[in-house]
């Protein structure tokens, strides 16, 4: 048993009885109640194996292929899981919470097309399904498709979204505004933006403290955006995007040695990364090194050439 603190023991303790639980269940069968005791306290793999075990005696039980489908998300086995769900899609078309987790798990899956395609038949089936515009809404903006996520999460937020861990509403709002400012419409961001860093819950969000970097970085206004990249820089110093939007600000507020510190720490942080590179050719240009510059340059010109022939 570890020594310290008695609440560290007490964890201990209680981690060894659930396992100790997991493993007799598991020798006597189980119940679906003991199950979802497992799954709640993180047991995935133990849960699974009473939920299948369940399964065999009760194949079409829609409440059971559910459990064993979101069981099997949580272990990340995404391929697995999606026949779970398509079976109870399948034994009830209407159950529309069922083919969102589907579409979930195609999109976790490295599915987002398929995950789109079934989203937009959920918002044709169930217009007035809140969650099914949020996330479809939060798709597009994963995706990059600005103005559809904008038109979607507007339907999700004016239809009402409440629930969630953070919360759909907040969540729709956050993805909503830096869409916005992707979107180039300015002056809806520029009031969104704001708003939503004044919530508690938002005070550290990334994204949302380098969407609106962006949005005062793109309209000039570079000593309010470099202190919104601070921000982002103090809430996630890893952040390679953080650092890349720092350096493309100071290079505007000319400080080259210091865009150049900040570009190469983004580099060094996404060394796959273009953007970064492609703003150190710049930077090594303007502050005459010629060498690193090409080094730079050189880089890109590989990674494009590999793009190309991989296409091929």
């Amino acid at each position: 048993m570890p020594d310290g603190h008695p609440a560290c023991r007490l964890l201990f303790l209680s981690c060894l009885m659930i396992a100790l639980l997991a493993l007799l269940l598991m020798a006597t069968g189980g119940t679906r109640a003991d199950a979802d005791a497992l799954f709640q306290n993180g047991h995935y793999q133990e849960a699974g194996e009473i939920y299948l075990a369940l399964l065999r005696g009760s194949p079409r039980d829609p409440v059971l292929l559910d459990s064993m489908g979101q069981t099997l998300r949580r272990m990340h086995q995404y391929r697995t899981a999606l026949a779970f769900f398509q079976q109870e899609v399948k034994l009830d078309p209407a159950n529309y919470a069922a083919g969102r987790s589907l579409a979930l798990t195609l999109q976790e899956g490295g599915d987002p097309e398929e995950a789109r395609r079934l989203l937009t038949k959920l918002t044709t089936a169930d217009p007035s399904g809140s969650e099914n515009w949020f996330l479809l809404g939060t798709l597009n903006y994963q995706t990059g498709y600005y103005p559809a996520a904008i038109e979607q999460l507007d339907r999700a937020l004016k239809l009402g979204l409440e629930g969630g861990a953070p919360s759909y509403r907040n969540r729709a709002e956050v993805a909503r505004a830096i869409s916005l400012v992707e979107s180039g419409r300015a002056p809806e961001a520029r009031e969104a933006l704001p708003k939503l860093l004044a919530l508690p819950e938002n005070a550290a969000n990334l994204d949302l403290l380098l969407g609106y970097a962006q949005l005062l970085y793109e309209e000039a206004r570079y000593t309010d955006a470099i202190r919104q990249a601070n921000l982002a820089v103090a809430a996630n110093p890893a952040n390679g995007s953080a650092h890349f939007w720092r350096a493309r600000i100071l290079q505007q507020q000319d400080q080259i040695p210091q865009a150049i510190a900040e570009a190469e720490r983004a580099r060094e942080l996404e060394p796959d990364s273009p953007a970064p590179r492609s703003l150190l050719v710049r930077l090594y240009q303007k502050s005459g090194r010629t060498a690193d510059a090409s080094r730079e340059a050189d880089w890109l010109r590989e990674r494009e050439s590999a793009a190309a022939r991989h296409l091929q």
